[in-house]
């Protein structure tokens, strides 16, 4: 989004992120929150996740980077 307010701002991105062994365990959520997962642009269903972090990150990832697995997991 460009900046139109005539005076500079400064936005610093902050990512926070478990370590890669966490269990992740679903949140409950209501019926407007779960419409709201359904319009990302990934269309990820983040409730519906129920384990460790590091493999969902990793399953994320070779979506874009098919080859990424092959890389980084040892055979």
């Amino acid at each position: 989004m460009r900046n139109q307010g005539g005076r500079d701002r400064i936005s610093l991105p902050f990512f926070l992120d478990p370590s890669s062994g966490a269990v992740i365990e679903p949140l409950p959520l209501d019926a407007a929150a779960r419409i709201e997962e359904r319009q990302r642009w990934d269309h990820a269903g983040l409730s519906e996740f129920d384990g460790v972090y590091g493999d969902w990150l990793l399953a994320k990832a070779s979506k874009v980077f098919p080859g990424l697995a092959g890389e980084v997991l040892p055979t």
